[in-house]
């Protein structure tokens, strides 16, 4: 057990120098689920950005809602390619 927590903790170490809890999170994500749940995350990330639509002015749902929503994703992406050392997408 003690080997397993030393082995995950060497995969953070580079992110527990700046104190940046999602990215430790996101390591151990890594390391202990693999590539199929950042995959996964990468595939939710796209459908929700390929769903996102704006129409008009509502109360509840305004343009910044909208591009706040849409900057989420794009930047679950980048995070999810830097994870895999894939290149950025392209802007649509």
């Amino acid at each position: 057990m003690t080997e397993n927590f030393a082995s995950a903790k060497t995969w953070a170490e580079r992110n527990m120098k700046t104190l940046d809890g999602r990215s430790i999170i996101g390591s151990w994500n890594l390391y202990y689920l693999g590539d199929a749940v950042i995959e996964n995350q990468l595939i939710k990330a796209e459908n929700k950005m390929k769903s996102l639509t704006y129409h008009m002015e509502t109360m509840k749902y305004n343009f910044e809602k909208y591009t706040t929503v849409y900057g989420f994703c794009h930047n679950q992406i980048n995070a999810v390619n830097a994870a895999m050392n894939l290149p950025l997408p392209p802007l649509p």
